[in-house]
Parts: C-alpha cells; structure tokens; sequence
C-alpha cells in the first residue's frame, strides 16, 4: 500500500479576510472624510474671506466717506502718485470702477487707470487687508489669491460702462461685489447652496461658467450661468 505525504496549505480563515476588508474599508473611509474635511474647509474660508473684504471696503468707507479705489483724496493719505483717471476711474462717485480681475488671470496688474486695482492698494495701505502697500500703485498692485489658488477681485454690479458698446453691469447684482476667479463648478455649488439661494443665476451669490471674465461688464466671455458640472471652474461674485 502506497502512502501519500499530503501537506496541509495553509489559507487565509474567512474571519482573517473579513478582518483585512473591514481595515482596507476603514482606511479609504478615512481618505474620503478627509477629503470632504479639507473640502468644507476651503468652501469655509471663501466665505470667510469674502466676509473679511466686504467688512474690510466698509470700514474704510466709515473712515474717510469714499470707497476705496474711489477716493478721491487717498493721494493725502498715503499714495504718492495722484489717483488714476481715464475711462475706467472717476473718482468720488461711490463707484468702484474697473473689472474684478482686470485684464485676466493675472495675479499682479497695472492699475493706473482701473479703480477695482487701487481699492486694494488703499485697503493693503490702511491696514484692513495684509498685503503690500504701495506709494507709487501706477507700476503693479499683487492681487490676494483665493483659497482655491485663484485671485480675490473687488468690483461693482451697479456700474453700467459703455452702454452704448451693448456692456452692462454684469451677473445682474446691483451691489458691491467680491470676487472669486477660478472656484471648481462643486465648490460654488455648495458655497451658494450654504450661504444664499444655491442658484448660480439669482440672489446675491451668482456665478460665470467663463473663469477670468469680466465681472461687471457683460460680455460673450463672463456670462450669468445656473451652476452645471461641465464648467470645471467658474468665477463667483458676492454682491453686498
């Protein structure tokens, strides 16, 4: 009679691969909830920042009767050079002129005739907003980037430049605004969906589908748009 030498093969149990599932489902629930905390955590921050210049643009209007960008006097405050004036600035009419990004997605800018670029200077120069104040703001003004990497603009719904060009006052909000540029389309989403009426189109929170389009003059490359997820990103404007 022949005997056979069997080995036993050693397996993983049911209990042990149960075990090693449950650790795998344990550790991607982990990377997921600190997704979605680093997520809610810079929708946050929009919002706290977007507060944070909206009580900034105040207090200096309390300060000195004009709104920064606008004031007609900044130059005795503590500017050098003279405040701008072209077709973009008047100065002293409660208006901020000028594109919340100016000439794009540029994080630095030339503001020398563009109120919207010096509304920054003047808040970096009193103090409200940390940043670079500059004496002789005609060569650049940096710009405050946004939690999502792209610039923070100030603007106004309730200037309406060169009707007779078909530019009106963009996105509909007929209030000081500020602005994001390059917010992912989920994030707006939510932002607006917390903060106001969740539309992109309506209310005080509205948005573009165009990432760097002008935020006060409607034009084919920054038009009103209800939220859609093709849109990677999109510019977002705070009126108040």
């Amino acid at each position: 009679m022949i005997k056979k030498n069997l080995k036993r093969q050693d397996g993983f149990s049911l209990i042990e691969i149960a075990t090693v599932l449950v650790i795998i489902g344990l550790m991607v629930g982990g990377v997921l909830k600190g997704q979605s905390m680093l997520k809610n955590a810079k929708i946050k921050r929009i919002a706290t920042d977007t507060t944070t210049v909206q009580e900034a643009i105040n207090a200096y209007s309390d300060a000195y009767g004009a709104l920064p960008g606008d004031d007609p006097n900044s130059a005795t405050h503590w500017e050098i050079q003279a405040p701008p004036t072209g077709v973009v600035a008047t100065r002293g009419d409660d208006l901020i002129n000028g594109y919340f990004n100016n000439t794009g997605d540029k994080v630095v800018d030339n503001p020398a005739t563009v109120e919207s670029a010096h509304a920054w200077n003047h808040l970096y120069c009193e103090g409200l907003i940390k940043g670079v104040c500059t004496a002789t703001p005609g060569t650049v003004i940096t710009f405050p980037t946004n939690p999502l990497g792209g610039i923070t603009g100030i603007a106004d719904g309730r200037i309406v430049i060169n009707a007779g060009l078909g530019l009106t006052t963009h996105l509909s909000i007929n209030k000081k605004m500020v602005c994001m540029w390059g917010i992912p389309t989920d994030y707006a989403m939510i932002y607006d969906a917390q903060f106001d009426d969740g539309a992109g189109d309506t209310g005080d929170i509205r948005a573009s589908g165009s990432t760097n389009g002008p935020a006060n003059q409607g034009t084919s490359t920054g038009t009103l748009t209800a939220y859609n997820l093709l849109n990677a990103r999109v510019f977002i404007c705070t009126g108040f």
